[in-house]
């Protein structure tokens, strides 16, 4: 994760009321009013809620965020406090989860100093190492139980706690701590399936818990994506699909990002690209995963969001971030074709075309802002995805995809350096509706005479982007 990822490091304001009158009333009446930092810590010593969001509010001044403050905190996030849990709730109550709540909160704002005090990162670093279990456990509580601030909802809470270990990691010195603990890769796990928070990037644009995944993602000796791995294989075999589901979902959600103009698109795109390194890396890190994705239709439903996704582009007139879409391009591209992966196959094929993978390429070439190696690489892809096109049921798919949109076909007309393109004979319209003529003749020609699929090894490959006969692999 990049340090200077822009807002990583910002303070966010507070988004709920903070009357000290109204927390007080959650625990015993006072007749004193504490006036320094030390009376603060010492009533919050004993764990009351209300004592605890009293120290909270007196130290938005950072001046009085000291190490005293976030030994305090860490305290009551020990693994001794712990409490049983089950379906009924937490044992203690209402006290217990909003100690829990207060007392993150207050961890965070320490964690935020962090980056400007490297005696106070190097005086927090090693209780904090020793909490990273502790932390992680009752930030999963909290998640778990929709537990929220005073005058806030959960969904602040569960921000807070992306925040915290997003602000954490940017640091080395906590990175293997958090990365080998099973009890973070379980958090992360809870946060990506909670379904109740469907806001997904929070006031400073950020995707919190998809930072925190792309993490396990980015090991170049996949350590800790199998750790990840094994934690949700651990869960019931059918929950694998629920998985699937969720971050199929995730990926709709961004893709409504762009068409509702929510958010930066840069940010949004970036995003994109993430997402879809996580589905490559979950795909190709068990057999039993992948067939999980491929049940809910993943590769067809990648497709469609990024067709949808840059088709809105243009339709909003921001073609100039067409080309910022590549990556996420290419990466998908790479992930099916890759004759080095297990999962390259004539399905994956059909699904990503049934998708109108290709009207999304397309839409790429024909952007001026495309850089030429770009380019080359966008060929490439068309000439991957032409790969199994005498296949039936490829063909059948290629058989229903629209005509090439005005913006395509003006763009790949007008853009000499796309060297798939160049025709003297006819016109890229003229050309477009030659393949398909001859891609529907193709497709009655097998229908007629029920061709076994072992009967296509050299056939004809009538693509939509060349005709050539050769021996498929």
């Amino acid at each position: 994760m990049p340090e200077s990822e822009p807002g990583l490091a910002s303070e966010p304001k507070p988004r709920f009321t903070h009357s000290t009158t109204e927390m007080a009333q959650r625990g015993p009446r006072r007749t004193v009013r504490p006036r320094t930092l030390d009376q603060f810590i010492e009533n919050a010593r004993g764990g009351d809620p209300a004592h605890l969001w009293d120290l909270y509010w007196f130290t938005e001044d950072p001046q009085f965020r000291t190490i005293g403050v976030l030994r305090l905190a860490l305290s009551h996030l020990s693994i001794e406090n712990v409490p049983a849990h089950g379906g009924g709730g937490i044992a203690g109550g209402q006290i217990v989860g909003d100690r829990a709540v207060a007392s993150i909160f207050l961890l965070l704002s320490g964690v935020f100093l962090f980056k400007t005090d490297p005696s106070f990162l190097e005086a927090a670093a090693r209780p904090i190492i020793e909490s990273i279990d502790s932390i992680c456990v009752w930030a999963q509580l909290c998640i778990h139980f929709s537990l929220a601030a005073p005058g806030a909802g959960p969904e602040e809470t569960y921000n807070r706690i992306g925040r915290l270990f997003v602000q954490l990691l940017l640091h080395p010195v906590f990175q293997d701590a958090l990365l080998l603990a099973p009890a973070f890769h379980n958090l992360v796990i809870q946060m990506w399936v909670t379904s109740s928070i469907t806001m997904d990037l929070d006031t400073d644009e950020q995707y919190h818990v998809l930072l925190l995944l792309a993490q396990f993602v980015d090991d170049p000796e996949d350590d800790i994506m199998q750790l990840f791995t094994q934690r949700i294989m651990s869960r019931p075999l059918r929950w694998a699909s629920e998985f699937a589901a969720i971050t199929v979902e995730r990926m709709h959600r961004l893709r409504n990002l762009i068409v509702g103009g929510q958010g930066a698109i840069e940010r949004v795109i970036d995003y994109t690209w993430m997402i879809l390194k996580v589905f490559e890396s979950l795909v190709s890190a068990c057999e039993h995963l992948r067939r999980a994705f491929i049940k809910v239709d993943y590769l067809k439903q990648i497709a469609l969001d990024l067709n949808t996704m840059s088709a809105a582009l243009v339709e909003r007139k921001a073609t100039q971030f067409l080309a910022l879409m590549f990556p996420a391009t290419w990466q998908i591209a790479v992930h099916i074709f890759n004759t080095k992966t297990p999962f390259r196959s004539v399905k994956n094929a059909r699904d990503i075309i049934s998708g109108n993978f290709l009207a999304h390429t397309m839409r790429l070439l024909a952007s001026s802002h495309l850089t030429p190696d770009k380019k080359g690489q966008g060929a490439e892809i068309m000439k991957l995805l032409g790969r199994y096109a005498s296949y039936p049921d490829v063909i059948v798919e290629l058989a229903k995809l629209p005509e090439i949109d005005p913006f395509s076909l003006r763009g790949l007309t007008e853009n000499r350096e796309v060297s798939l393109y160049k025709s003297r004979s006819r016109s890229i319209e003229r050309w477009h509706r030659k393949a398909k003529e001859m891609l529907s003749l193709f497709l009655r020609y097998l229908l007629l005479h029920r061709m076994p699929e072992k009967g296509l090894d050299r056939v004809p490959s009538r693509g939509m982007y060349g005709i050539q006969e050769r021996a498929h692999p």
